[in-house]
């Protein structure tokens, strides 16, 4: 049993009650506190305190994303305010049944009625009534929704990654949206909209309605930094992420996103893990794409002198994000995007080339034949050095420090 003060905090204070829904839906499980789990409850409280917020969540998957925004919050709104209408629309009848049964494992847990009494529940497979008129019902997408307002339409994972890979679906989908949730919302039958999604293509819902509607706040939050962050909340604390740092390292370490990223393609992986704040160059539908690269310039390197070693490479999305998001330099010679000697340069070495070749002479200089030749047989950014990385990975021998520099 609970003492009545810490009762009185589950009843009235989101956070504390975000701890209790934990605690009542996977007992066995430790809470784990930390920092974006408080940046996610403060923006809530907007909608708590019922304002008629639009607002994306992006966050990678087993960050508790749908337990505090689609489950803690209903419920602790549902216990404040049996009036209130809230509909939770996700993307397939599998999860509606799963979200169904753990509202009423929380909702229907004696300790839940006993923090809110006065609750007067009906259930129904997809559904709970109050008797104040209130309700929350679970909807599935593409069904439509006619007649229906709400105070709060969640919309929780509206298409799985394998879904989002077809165009056809993906449409589908956003003209769901636009037709059952986006009218009623401006018609005023719908106060407040919470998208909470992890990104799976960049024209998924969260994609579309980023391009489209410009009044929604975005939250995102991906698995590592790919910039420094600074959140402020309202009760005047200040979170700082530094690019590298991980969102969560207690429940997905360095080691296990590289360990993601070796069983994905990396555009995947920067959806899904990144919530596409960084994303890699790609061709279309392909995960690759070819770049000039260079060597740094030789020290005492002058024009006409053979060019130092150059070539376009094929870098696969993956050597994208192991260089620019996990950090991890290529091997030896490191390349490099940006030309080491000027245009200029580079058509006085050419002509000089031709000159040679012509009075059959070679073209041999200051370049070292050594790295040349490793430039040449790489093969990609990374060669033979990217299986090693993941080996590593699969050994747990990275650390936050190292795979950050």
């Amino acid at each position: 049993m609970t003492t009545h003060p810490v009762e009185a905090l589950y009843r009235t204070q989101f956070a504390p009650f975000v701890r209790f829904a934990l605690g009542e839906l996977r007992p066995k499980d430790k809470f784990l506190p930390n920092w974006h789990i408080d940046v996610v409850i403060d923006r809530l409280k907007r909608i708590i305190a019922g304002e008629p917020l639009r607002m994306v969540v992006n966050m990678p998957p087993r960050n508790l994303k749908s337990l505090v925004c689609s489950l803690a919050l209903p419920a602790f709104l549902a216990g404040n305010d049996p009036t209130k209408q809230i509909m939770l629309i996700v993307g397939s009848d599998g999860l509606a049944q799963e979200f169904a049964e753990k509202l009423a494992t929380l909702m229907g847990g004696k300790r839940y009625r006993s923090l809110f009494p006065h609750m007067r529940m009906t259930w129904t497979k997809r559904s709970v009534s109050f008797g104040h008129g209130g309700f929350i019902r679970i909807v599935t997408v593409g069904k439509a929704l006619s007649g229906r307002g709400a105070d709060l339409v969640i919309i929780d994972d509206p298409i799985s990654p394998s879904q989002a890979s077809d165009p056809a679906k993906r449409q589908k989908v956003n003209d769901w949206y636009r037709k059952e949730v986006l009218t009623r919302s401006n018609d005023g039958k719908i106060e407040a909209i919470l998208l909470v999604m992890q990104r799976v293509h960049g024209e998924d819902l969260s994609g579309f309605v980023k391009r489209n509607d410009p009044s929604f706040e975005q939250l995102v939050l991906p698995a590592i930094a790919v910039a420094p962050e600074t959140w402020r909340l309202d009760n005047g604390q200040v979170f700082t992420r530094n690019r590298g740092d991980l969102l969560h390292a207690e429940r997905t370490d360095i080691n296990a996103l590289l360990r993601m990223l070796d069983r994905m393609n990396g555009v995947d992986f920067c959806l899904q893990q990144l919530q596409a704040a960084y994303m890699p160059r790609t061709y279309a539908d392909k995960e690759h794409f070819h770049e000039f690269l260079w060597t740094s310039r030789p020290e005492g390197w002058t024009a006409p002198a053979p060019l130092p070693p150059f070539g376009l490479l094929k870098i696969l999305s993956k050597e994208y994000v192991l260089r620019d998001v996990f950090g991890i330099a290529p091997p030896e010679p490191v390349l490099v995007p940006e030309q080491s000697v000027t245009d200029e340069e580079i058509q006085i070495s050419a002509i000089e080339h031709q000159r040679l070749l012509v009075e059959g002479k070679p073209y041999f200089g200051i370049e070292n034949p050594d790295t040349t030749h490793a430039f040449e047989t790489r093969g990609s950014l990374y060669g033979r050095k990217l299986n090693a990385i993941f080996k590593s990975a699969y050994a747990d021998q990275f650390t936050h420090a190292v795979a950050s520099k």
